[in-house]
């Protein structure tokens, strides 16, 4: 961990351990912020328990991951790794391709992380149903919960590039990927018109939770969903 990272607790109803580490020249992203944007996730899907990791790296390191895991060529925003023993397949769809009209799907980005052994699971994020996906202890349950374990790879020049074309802050598309990333790693998944529009609200839930409002709206009212 860099010594400007530290564990994040920043949503009530979980013990969160996350970790942001830098893997390039991207001091434009607020570490803590990225932990509460985890962290929020985490909360507002009931999981209660989490060891996170979440690295930022360059385009040419998430190019080289997508090819390596994805069979993909070139960089792409987000990619999550699943430690966890009994979650995670792999999917593939990038923060904003996955066509809710027409159910077009794309591959999703990748960024810099430690992926010894572990499935990949990257997409959008919508509204979601947190009863059929959620990883979280079931209410009044009294049995201990393993942590839910993995890692999220985030392309800074990736976020940097699509905020600009999508004419908002660096730090909200940043967001929006680790939000995106970490419902892959709780088990959405955006493969169908349906699952998508879940996962895009869900999403927007916690950015505004965050004070960014609903980033994917935005991109979907503007017509710049293209990834």
């Amino acid at each position: 961990m860099n010594e400007d990272d530290d564990s994040g607790n920043h949503c009530d109803g979980g013990q969160y351990d996350i970790d942001v580490v830098h893997h390039c020249g991207c001091g434009l992203v607020d570490a803590e912020l990225l932990r509460r944007a985890v962290a929020c996730t985490l909360s507002l899907h009931r999981q209660s328990a989490a060891n996170i990791s979440v690295a930022l790296v360059d385009d040419d390191r998430i190019a080289e991951v997508n090819q390596a895991f994805l069979q993909h060529e070139g960089p792409t925003d987000v990619i999550s790794f699943c430690l966890s023993d009994n979650t995670c397949d792999l999917s593939d769809t990038k923060v904003d391709d996955t066509k809710i009209d027409d159910s077009e799907v794309d591959d999703g980005d990748i960024d810099d992380a430690e992926i010894d052994g572990a499935a990949v699971d990257d997409g959008e994020i919508d509204d979601a149903e947190i009863d059929g996906a959620g990883g979280g202890d079931a209410e009044g349950g009294d049995a201990e919960v393993a942590p839910l374990e993995g890692e999220l790879i985030i392309s800074i020049d990736t976020a940097t590039r699509e905020a600009k074309s999508r004419g908002h802050d660096v730090l909200a598309e940043v967001s929006l990927y680790a939000v995106h990333g970490t419902l892959h790693l709780l088990g959405f998944d955006d493969l169908t018109p349906e699952d998508a529009r879940i996962m895009r609200a869900r999403e927007d839930d916690v950015l505004r939770e965050l004070g960014f409002g609903s980033v994917y709206s935005s991109h979907a009212s503007d017509g710049s969903g293209e990834g």
